[in-house]
């Protein structure tokens, strides 16, 4: 089940995708869900304005040196005891463009010492992390990616 679907069941949704092709398969799969065109980095909310954040496969598409500046956001965009979950990259590495189902998608991260210090910083208590593995096509080799929880302080 998609997660925006799983999630919005259950909780008030306001999705961020960048792509409007995305926008559109999120909206018929979670029709009750509020979903907005736009960059996570530019977009803007008010403090204290959601009891949890998710992102899944976002961060690591986007360059590393915004990484921290991102959880800042995300940390402001919290209410107190507010949740963090994501998913990260495993390796330091600085950026790359590789083709993902036929399209060029950029990739950039730092391993997860370096985010667990970021999140750290920025006021997170990491409440757990670990690898999460899946595979895209049958028969292809899992890819493997670090799942953090965190909570504001």
């Amino acid at each position: 089940m998609p997660v925006s679907r799983s999630l919005a069941a259950e909780h008030v949704l306001v999705g961020v995708d960048i792509s409007p092709v995305q926008i559109k398969m999120a909206q018929r799969q979670a029709p009750g869900a509020t979903f907005l065109l736009g960059d996570m980095m530019t977009l803007a909310f008010q403090p204290g304005s959601f009891d949890a954040i998710v992102s899944f496969y976002a961060i690591f598409h986007t360059p590393r040196d915004t990484h921290a500046t991102l959880f800042q956001r995300a940390h402001k965009w919290l209410r107190p005891g507010g949740w963090l979950l994501a998913s990260l990259g495993s390796n330091d590495e600085e950026g790359y463009t590789e083709a993902f189902f036929g399209v060029g998608m950029f990739w950039s991260n730092f391993a997860m010492p370096r985010y667990r210090n970021m999140l750290t910083e920025c006021g997170f208590q990491i409440v757990d992390d670990r690898e999460i593995s899946h595979g895209y096509q049958s028969g292809a080799p899992p890819e493997s990616h670090p799942l953090v929880l965190a909570r504001k302080r």
